[in-house]
C-alpha cells in the first residue's frame, strides 16, 4: 500500500531509473515496517519542474501509505532526501517531499479496500 512518487527535472540514465525505483521501494518497504509485496514507485524524469524561479535540478516526491507513523516523518524525509540528493545530485534545498497518510477504507486494491474485512 505506501507509494512512492517522484517527478524530477533531472534525466539520469534508464539503468539508474530503474535501479532508483528498486532502492526506493526497498527503502519504503524498511522505512514502513511493512512487506515491499505491497511498494509501489514511479518515476518520472525530465520533467518540467521549476522550483524558486528557475530550472536548475529539482525534485518532487510524495509518500502515501496506511498508517503512515507521523512521530516518524522527520527521519522519513532525511533519509528520502538524502538518497535523492545523492542519486540524482540535486541538492537538498531544492527537493520537496509530502508524506500522505491514507485511510484504509480510501485506499483500494484487488477489486476492494483495505477497510473491506
Amino acid at each position: 500500500m505506501p507509494l512512492f512518487e517522484l517527478r524530477t527535472n533531472q534525466k539520469p540514465p534508464k539503468e539508474t531509473v530503474k535501479s532508483m525505483a528498486s532502492e526506493l521501494s526497498l527503502l519504503c518497504s524498511e522505512m514502513l515496517n511493512k512487506s515491499e509485496g505491497y511498494v509501489m514507485v514511479n518515476i518520472q524524469v525530465g520533467q518540467s519542474l521549476i522550483f524558486s524561479g528557475t530550472d536548475d535540478p529539482a525534485a518532487f516526491g510524495e509518500l502515501r501509505s496506511i498508517d503512515l507513523p507521523g512521530n516518524e516523518i522527520a527521519a522519513l524525509s532525511t533519509r528520502i532526501c538524502s538518497f535523492l540528493s545523492n542519486r540524482l545530485d540535486v541538492p537538498n534545498n531544492r527537493i520537496y517531499l509530502s508524506f500522505v497518510d491514507i485511510d484504509r477504507n480510501n485506499w483500494g486494491w484487488n477489486g476492494k479496500t483495505f477497510g473491506a474485512s
